[in-house]
């Protein structure tokens, strides 16, 4: 795998993006029409478990158009932390901070409503709602595959792939089809739910970035 600073800029903000339609895939999973009403009962129990945990935490491993990365997701109602190599940021649920390694800089704004559409797992998952109509496509052994497809054609997710564990009802992997053709395969090495995290989880401290610019937005 090529070291951060030799991969495009552009390549680091298309992965941001994409972990966070992970995020609003993780959390949204039953904001479907279910075709099959076994898809809309293996869907509710999957995201009733990570909706009511205090916290929920997952270590993926990212493939897209012949590149791959890391992330480490860490959700807690509207707030979230994700770190992957290049790249991080926090939400305390007003204030956002954005580091990227390939410029040094922490970027901190109060995001509008807009903005979050954008930035903010919890609010990409209204985009989800109602949008999706889903079936189980395999049932075997221990997994379930899910099919979601977009009711709508200018949906920026057109397709979607989940798979859940039988046993625990969390998902091992989602794969994702764009509009654009671009497709992206997930795979969730590990995800658990948890307590009640500080809410220092969700903030950026400098102590961590010595060296870091701070360029404050708002």
């Amino acid at each position: 795998m090529p070291s951060t600073n030799s991969r495009p800029k552009t390549f680091i903000h298309i992965m941001h993006k994409i972990i966070l339609s992970l995020i609003a895939a993780l959390l949204s999973i039953t904001a479907v029409n279910a075709a099959n009403p076994q898809a809309d009962a293996l869907l509710r129990q999957a995201a009733d478990k990570l909706r009511n945990a205090k916290s929920v935490s997952a270590t993926c491993a990212i493939n897209s158009d012949g590149h791959s990365t890391q992330a480490r997701i860490i959700m807690s109602g509207r707030r979230f932390r994700i770190e992957s190599p290049g790249y991080a940021t926090w939400f305390d649920g007003r204030t956002q901070w954005t580091y990227s390694a390939s410029t040094g800089e922490v970027t901190v704004t109060e995001p509008t409503a807009g903005e979050l559409a954008e930035s903010n797992p919890l609010s990409v998952i209204e985009a989800f709602t109602s949008a999706y109509n889903s079936s189980i496509t395999s049932a075997a052994g221990d997994t379930r595959r899910i099919s979601m497809k977009a009711r709508r054609s200018d949906a920026e997710i057109s397709s979607a792939e989940v798979t859940l564990n039988a046993r625990t009802t969390l998902p091992v992997s989602i794969d994702l089809t764009y509009a654009s053709g671009q497709k992206v395969a997930v795979s969730i090495e590990a995800i658990s739910t948890g307590g009640a995290l500080p809410s220092s989880t969700f903030t950026f401290d400098k102590a961590h970035y010595p060296g870091a610019t701070i360029n404050d937005l708002r």
